[in-house]
C-alpha cells in the first residue's frame, strides 16, 4: 500500500512580525501557497506539528484567515492533523485554545492524550479528544509540547505503545510531537531543553516516522526523524536556515520505503550587512565609505527586504558625533526595505587596550592596562606609569582593609609628590 502525506510545523499565523502588517500578510501568503501545492499533490493527510498559530490570543482576522485555508484542505477530503505547540498553549488556568475551536469546526484531529492516575492516557480520537487516530493503514499518534517534563512524557508514551502494540502494531505508524531533539539547535547549546537520542531509542521498534515541531530549522536523521522547520523565520538566524514542507511518500511494508522531498517557498529576502568602521577618524570618512560600500552592493531583490545592517570595529570618535539617520538614510536608499535594523556595535577606541603578555603576573597585567589608558588621557601622557603605580598601591590597600581615611591620605601625599616632580620638571624646561 502506498501513502502521501504533507509534514509542516511552527506557522507560528498572526505573527505581525517587527509591528508591520506586511509580515503579518507574509506568515499567511506562504501558508496559502504550502496549501496550493497540497491540494495539487492530492496528499491523503496533513501533519501539522504544532505552533499553528503565534501566540494563544489571536485576533478575528488571524482565525478568520487560518480557517480559509484549513477549509481548503477539508473541502478537498485531506485530514488535518495537528497537536499543541508551545506558543498556543492556553493559560494555565483555562482548558480550551483556538486549536480546540478547530478542532470542534471539523478543521482539525487535535491530538492530546493526557495522564490518569499517574497513567498516561492514550484514547483513540473521537468527539475532538484523543491521543492518535487511524486513517486508513497508519496510525498517527500525536503529543504537544512539554517542557521541563518531555522526556518522562517520552518514556511513558513509550511504554504504553510496548503494551498497544504487544497483540497488534498497525502497519505503519507516525509520532507527531512539539520537541526538540539533540542536535536541532538554531541557537546556542542549552536555551531549550532538547530530548537525547538515548530518550528516543524505546520509540524506535513502535514509531516508523518521528514527525517533530518546535526548532525552526530543517532536520531530517536516520530516515527517521523529521522536522520541516518554520515557512517564515522568525529572527535573522533563522533566515539562514530556510524550513519548508516535508512531501512523504511511504511503500507500507517491511521494511518501509519512505521518500521524502523538503520543499521550500519563495519567502521575503531578510540580509545582514556589515562595515568595520576601524579605518576612519571621523565621521564624513565613515559616511563616504558607507556609500561606496552601498553602491558596490550589486545584489537585487524581488520585493522589499529585510535589513539589519551592523557597524563593527572600533570607533574613533565620540559616538555622539554619528549621525544614525544619515546612516539609515543611506541604507534606506540603497535597498528600499520593508523593515532596517542598525546596529552600533563598534567599541570606544579609548577604551580598547592591547592584550597583556601571558608571562605578566595579574598585577602586572592590571598595571599596563592602566597605563595603556592613562597615556590617551592628555593630562597623565607624561606620567602614565606613576600614576598606574599610584592606582596599583591604592587598591593593594583596599584589599589589607586600611580604614578610608589613611587611604585618601596616602593618595593625597602621592599625588602631591608627583605633582611636584611635574612642576619641577616643568621649571626646568622653561629655564632651559
Amino acid at each position: 500500500m502506498r501513502v502521501r502525506f504533507a509534514h509542516l510545523a511552527d506557522l507560528h499565523l498572526g505573527y505581525e512580525q517587527y509591528h508591520s502588517p506586511e509580515r503579518y500578510r507574509d506568515f499567511f501568503q506562504t501558508f496559502r501557497r504550502a496549501v496550493s501545492d497540497i491540494l495539487k499533490e492530492q496528499v491523503d493527510f496533513v501533519l501539522i506539528a504544532g505552533d499553528l498559530f503565534h501566540q494563544r490570543v489571536i485576533s478575528p482576522l488571524t482565525l478568520i484567515l487560518a480557517q480559509r485555508e484549513l477549509q481548503r484542505l477539508k473541502e478537498a477530503g485531506i485530514p488535518v492533523v495537528g497537536v499543541m505547540g508551545n506558543h498556543e498553549q492556553p493559560h494555565y488556568r483555562q482548558d480550551h485554545s483556538w486549536l480546540d475551536f478547530l478542532s470542534a469546526q471539523g478543521l482539525l484531529i487535535l491530538l492530546r492524550p493526557y495522564y490518569q492516575d499517574e497513567k498516561l492516557v492514550l484514547q483513540p480520537y473521537q468527539d475532538g479528544a484523543g491521543g492518535y487516530v487511524d486513517l486508513e493503514d497508519v496510525r498517527i499518534y500525536g503529543t504537544g509540547y512539554h517542557g521541563a517534563a518531555a522526556p518522562r512524557v517520552f518514556a511513558d508514551l513509550s511504554a504504553r505503545l510496548e503494551e498497544l502494540h504487544a497483540e497488534r502494531r498497525p502497519p505503519f505508524t507516525i509520532l507527531l510531537a512539539h520537541a526538540e531533539v539533540e542536535g536541532m539547535l538554531v541557537r546556542g547549546a542549552g536555551t531549550r531543553i532538547s530530548l537525547t537520542h538515548y530518550q528516543l531509542a524505546p520509540l524506535r521498534p513502535h514509531i516508523d516516522y518521528l514527525a517533530l515541531g518546535h526548532v525552526h530549522k530543517p532536520a531530517q536523521q536516520d530516515g527517521w526523524l523529521f522536522n520541516p522547520g518554520s515557512l517564515e523565520p522568525n529572527n535573522f538566524d533563522e533566515s539562514q536556515h530556510p524550513g519548508g514542507v516535508f512531501f512523504v511518500e511511504v511503500e507500507i511494508g517491511r521494511p518501509h520505503t519512505i521518500r521524502s522531498e523538503h520543499r521550500r517557498y519563495a519567502r521575503r529576502p531578510f540580509i545582514r550587512r556589515r562595515l568595520d568602521v576601524t579605518p576612519f577618524q571621523t565621521p564624513e570618512e565613515l559616511y563616504d565609505a558607507l556609500r561606496r560600500q552601498l553602491q558596490a552592493d550589486a545584489e537585487q531583490f524581488p520585493m522589499p527586504p529585510v535589513v539589519e545592517f551592523s557597524l563593527d570595529g572600533l570607533l574613533h570618535f565620540p559616538s555622539s558625533a554619528l549621525q544614525m539617520d544619515m546612516v539609515a538614510e543611506l541604507i534606506r536608499q540603497r535597498y528600499q526595505p520593508l523593515v532596517s535594523q542598525i546596529h552600533l556595535r563598534a567599541a570606544p577606541a579609548e577604551y580598547v587596550v592591547n592584550a597583556p603578555a601571558e608571562h605578566l603576573s595579574r598585577a602586572e597585567m592590571e598595571q599596563q592596562v592602566m597605563r595603556e589608558l592613562l597615556q590617551r588621557d592628555g593630562r597623565f601622557q607624561g606620567s602614565a606609569e606613576q600614576w598606574a603605580g599610584i592606582f596599583r598601591e591604592l587598591k593593594e590597600r583596599v584589599l589589607e582593609r586600611q580604614s578610608a581615611d589613611e587611604i585618601i591620605r596616602q593618595l593625597r601625599l602621592s599625588a602631591s609628590s608627583l605633582l611636584d616632580e611635574g612642576m619641577a620638571e616643568e621649571d626646568v624646561h622653561h629655564a632651559g
